[in-house]
């Protein structure tokens, strides 16, 4: 959002009385259409995680552009099920019950080897990245336990690699090195899904990513990259207004109308709209309005001249901060 819409949003907020979470959906789609190329230039498919922004808009955006969709359970599917076509579902949660849908491209996920006595048909197996401590995660299923599966690997599609890790290059490392373990085992496979944490707002960076598993991931096997808060970085916003300020020992704290814990969970965010000035000793704080200590939105060592009524503007708000999105303290 430009500098000149949050001012014209900002002529209009005095006629609320809330705080406003504020998505800038022409952004998003800015973001779809930057990347949605690499899908034939690649061989990659875009899933888009249900549980990352579970809001109808939301859903027939990226309906529009065709992606599939990741869901861990019924009550995500049934949310996305009218917008469904021949578009790829993922089924990659932990839920056993889950239901048995009639749309082509379904790939079931096997997550651990206890449900196999639940699941009698699957096609898909999530691998667990433990390769001698090395990562951990604490789903899927690990390459020395795959050996104790009694199932015809023929109806394996897909596998899957879910684990979080900060460090993008090791992380591209460690897929390739389990799929060169585990793809001897899969004669049919068509498919594997790398999960999410790729930055699709970094063009180029995504597009080395991409490279570098083409390199070492067989061309006829389509990549599947699951990702959900990472479209959205760039397109959140959280209006807020100071409702009261404190002193405190060499501290000044700011309180907003908002609970960071309860709008803004999994956020990172950064102030948009303040005039920051020199040092003068005070630590600055923009605190939340509940009675938990670490509802902090902001630390400053330079000093921030805040009055009641005034409104922040902070950047950064992800999708997860609408899926987490409650009430607490009042």
């Amino acid at each position: 959002m430009k500098n000149q819409n949050i001012e014209q949003f900002l002529e209009k907020y005095n006629d609320y009385k809330i705080p406003i979470m504020f998505y800038d959906l022409s952004q998003l789609e800015y973001n779809i259409k930057n990347v949605i190329e690499f899908e034939k230039k690649y061989n990659v498919k875009f899933l888009f995680p249900v549980k990352s922004f579970p809001h109808e808009k939301i859903i027939k955006i990226f309906a529009k552009y065709n992606f599939g969709y990741d869901v861990a359970n019924n009550n995500e599917y049934s949310f996305i099920k009218e917008y469904i076509k021949d578009n790829f579902v993922s089924f990659n949660g932990i839920n056993y019950n889950i239901e048995k849908v009639d749309t082509k491209n379904v790939i079931y996920y096997l997550n651990s080897l206890s449900a196999t006595a639940k699941i009698e048909k699957f096609n898909g197996l999530r691998i667990n990245p433990s390769i001698r401590h090395k990562s951990f995660s604490k789903f899927g299923i690990t390459i020395e336990e795959l050996k104790k599966i009694h199932n015809n690997y023929n109806n394996i599609e897909s596998i899957s690699f879910h684990f979080y890790e900060d460090n993008k290059y090791k992380k591209q490392k460690i897929i390739c090195q389990l799929y060169r373990k585990v793809k001897k085992n899969f004669p049919n496979l068509k498919y594997i899904n790398i999960g999410g944490n790729w930055d699709v707002l970094d063009k180029k960076k995504l597009e080395e990513n991409l490279i570098y598993f083409r390199k070492n991931i067989d061309n006829n096997i389509k990549i599947f990259l699951e990702i959900g808060e990472n479209w959205f970085e760039n397109c959140g916003y959280l209006f807020t207004k100071i409702v009261a300020y404190n002193n405190v020992t060499n501290k000044k704290i700011y309180y907003v109308d908002a609970v960071k814990e309860s709008i803004a969970k999994w956020s990172v965010l950064k102030p948009l709209n303040l005039n920051l000035k020199h040092e003068d000793g005070l630590i600055y704080i923009i605190a939340g309005s509940s009675c938990y200590e670490k509802d902090v939105f902001y630390v400053s060592q330079n000093r921030i001249d805040l009055n009641i009524g005034d409104v922040v503007v902070f950047k950064g708000l992800n999708g997860y901060s609408y899926a987490w999105n409650k009430e607490f303290n009042g």
